[in-house]
């Protein structure tokens, strides 16, 4: 029994001890655990603090989201329009030597039909002339045959006459001669 005894005195120390280090153990887990609450309710505060903080930066970053769309669209139609300006002042200037160029070529156009209308008055004209120099052709060639033919009867004529005066010689004394010449 005096071992029993013993045993249970050690058992007892051992409890004890044990019992001491676990309320020791406890109380620390509990400081621990105490503190751990205070840091929880800290860092609940924090996280509602960064939760409101995150939620108006996310808002700012809305905000200045649709300010930078708003600002891209503003840049994209100006780029347009300017590439658009650009078009317009290539096409305008393209107009404008298509127009100067269709001037020029109703200024060459008027020249040459005034030269062409001169061309026709001159063609007429010179188809008249030669219409004219064919009529005189054609007069100057009955003027040569009746030229021949006035010669021919000039030829004739005077031939008749030298037969007449040589018939009237030969038949006629010689002084009755002289009274018809």
């Amino acid at each position: 029994m005096s071992t029993l005894q013993e045993d249970h005195a050690d058992l007892q120390d051992k409890y004890d001890s044990h019992s001491h280090t676990t309320t020791q153990k406890l109380a620390a887990q509990a400081a621990e655990l105490t503190a751990r609450e205070r840091q929880v309710e800290s860092l609940s505060v924090e996280l509602h603090s960064v939760q409101e903080a995150a939620a108006t930066h996310s808002s700012e970053v809305l905000r200045l989201q649709s300010a930078l769309d708003a600002q891209t669209t503003t840049q994209t139609d100006f780029a347009r329009h300017e590439e658009e300006e650009a078009s317009w002042s290539v096409l305008r200037a393209e107009l404008t030597r298509q127009a100067e160029h269709s001037r020029q070529l109703e200024v060459a156009h008027s020249r040459a039909m005034a030269e062409l209308n001169t061309l026709r008055e001159r063609h007429t004209a010179m188809e008249v002339l030669r219409e004219e120099n064919r009529a005189l052709e054609r007069r100057a060639a009955a003027a040569d045959e009746l030229r021949d033919t006035v010669m021919r009867l000039e030829a004739e004529v005077e031939a008749a006459r030298a037969e007449r005066e040589a018939w009237c010689v030969s038949l006629l004394p010689q002084t009755s001669i002289s009274n018809f010449v």
